[in-house]
């Protein structure tokens, strides 16, 4: 009985398909480190969305539009659009693990970057928050899918859990920003 046991055990993880591991590891910021390391925190629309080949590096772009309905800390036109490493070429689809992911007509917080002309996401998935009806209007919410690190005062990297936190809603932090915003 037992060499059918670990014949089973053996076939099943033969013909078992392996499932592929990626993650994302990140420095965790906070919402203040992460407004004051983007050009602006805004409240967006997501638009529509296009995939290109990047020039360069012959690798899949998604190009997403945004409506900014709000700017919450720094400054922003009235539209942007966002870029983000991923999409489907040749028929085959990339992404980066743990960065957001955006459907049309989704209203979200974003913290975004500007550079080299170009706007991005600050910190992959960190960078946007969900806007949910809730008891005390639009609530904030975010589920991060990467691993998250911090420094301690040496500058080495600790493996941790995002910290937890009551429910926000969007006007905690348009307080919090307005702080930042009257402190630079």
């Amino acid at each position: 009985m037992p060499e059918v046991l670990r014949f089973l055990v053996l076939a099943a993880l033969v013909l078992t398909p392996l499932a592929s591991a990626s993650g994302t590891s990140v420095l965790y910021f906070t919402d203040a480190e992460q407004a004051r390391l983007s050009s602006a925190v805004v409240v967006a629309t997501v638009g529509s969305a296009r995939q290109e080949v990047h020039p360069r590096y012959q690798r899949p772009m998604t190009y997403t539009s945004f409506q900014i309905d709000e700017v919450l800390y720094g400054t922003a036109p009235k539209s942007v659009e966002i870029e983000q490493m991923g999409g489907t070429l040749d028929g085959i689809t990339s992404r980066i693990p743990g960065d957001a992911l955006f459907e049309e007509g989704e209203q979200c917080v974003l913290f975004l970057r500007y550079v080299e002309g170009g706007w991005y996401l600050t910190s992959l998935g960190q960078s946007k928050y969900a806007l949910q009806p809730g008891p005390a209007g639009l609530m904030l919410h975010r589920e991060l899918a990467m691993a998250l690190y911090s420094r301690d005062e040496a500058g080495r990297l600790h493996r941790m859990e995002e910290p937890p936190r009551r429910p926000r809603s969007l006007g905690d932090l348009r307080d919090a920003m307005a702080s930042l915003e009257a402190n630079r």
